[in-house]
């Protein structure tokens, strides 16, 4: 089954690097190479849409790819250390850098790369969050709270603190239920607030046991108000009602594909599956609703445009496409998650 996917992968790379070299040579051309993973026969569940780590990755014209120079130097990279990000889905993409101390933004229909308007007000960014009226979440650790800001940038307020936060890393909107989730990565706990930033409980301690953490990382609310917990130095996955009474878990420490090594980011797509970054191994793996392993993207040690290295935070936006953050490799990969709807309008036959 590894030398399987390895072989798959590696065919894999193969036609995207052919892709890349028709995409920024081909000025005749009107078709499009498409990257979908995994490669046939099998069933495609992921189609690549671009990694970007500088300017030079931003969607170009016929013009410009022409008149870009064949031979020059290597680009100027955007990132230092990206940790969370965020996008409403509207082309602008939210990436929150830990060693500049900012977030940057990704614009896509702008084809522009700017810090945030309010990096000033942010001293250490972790996970980001983004609700469905486009205001944007921090969470700041050196501050130890969560800062709020509309979708004009204007911050809006701040709530937290370190009477009840710790390490604020991740974060997880339930907007369904009025809860905000925030894992503490040193109180080894889950802190939960409603939408106007009111403290209502927290749960969770340091162990191995069930309901128990160690170093909680990224988080995820599944249609039924579930919460989902990346247990990072435990190597699993906690599954949480939403009163915070534990309900499953599962993975454990392994080198093989189905095991977790160091879970980091978790989102949960439009059908219910749940994709979790795993550090160490540096891959994505996408469970079924049901707990099935589905997909394995990722795992390689190159700075290949389709490899992971070290990745972090992970986001689904409203038209499920996947943002995933590398932080050795200092960029994010965006996947397209291949729904019945994004299929009824782009066939890949």
């Amino acid at each position: 089954m590894e030398k399987k996917h390895r072989q798959s992968w590696a065919c894999l790379l193969t036609i995207i690097c052919a892709a890349l070299l028709l995409g920024g040579c081909a000025t005749a051309s009107k078709s499009k190479t498409r990257v979908v993973w995994p490669p046939p026969p099998n069933t495609p569940r992921l189609e690549w849409v671009g990694t970007y780590s500088s300017l030079d990755q931003m969607p170009k014209s016929a013009m410009e790819r022409m008149s870009q120079p064949i031979l020059g130097g290597q680009p100027e990279l955007v990132f230092k250390r990206p940790f969370g990000i965020a996008s409403a889905g509207d082309g602008r993409i939210f990436v929150s850098d830990a060693d500049k101390r900012q977030i940057t933004v990704y614009d896509l229909e702008k084809r522009a790369v700017y810090p945030f308007s309010q990096t000033s007000a942010i001293r250490s960014p972790f996970g980001l969050a983004m609700d469905s009226a486009g205001r944007l979440f921090v969470a700041d650790a050196a501050s130890q709270a969560v800062l709020v800001f509309g979708p004009d940038d204007a911050p809006l307020f701040s709530f937290g603190g370190p009477e009840v936060l710790e390490h604020p890393t991740f974060l997880a909107l339930d907007e369904a239920r009025n809860k905000i989730y925030v894992s503490d990565a040193r109180g080894h706990r889950i802190v939960v607030f409603d939408f106007q930033g009111k403290y209502l409980k927290s749960f969770g301690e340091w162990g191995p046991q069930d309901g128990n953490f160690y170093s909680p990382q990224g988080l995820a609310v599944d249609k039924a108000g579930n919460l989902y917990v990346a247990d990072m130095f435990n190597a699993r996955v906690q599954v949480f009602d939403a009163e915070g009474k534990f309900l499953r878990k599962f993975g454990e420490r392994g080198d093989t594909q189905s095991n977790f090594e160091m879970p980091k980011g978790l989102a949960i797509d439009s059908e219910g599956n749940l994709h979790i970054t795993d550090a160490r191994k540096g891959a994505m793996v996408t469970y079924s609703p049901e707990g099935k392993s589905l997909l394995y993207t990722g795992g390689g040690k190159s700075s290949h445009p389709l490899d992971l290295i070290l990745p972090a935070g992970i986001w689904i936006d409203r038209n499920d496409r996947i943002y995933v953050v590398d932080q050795i490799g200092r960029r994010f990969v965006v996947w397209q998650y291949l729904n019945a709807t994004y299929l009824k309008d782009h066939p890949l036959d």
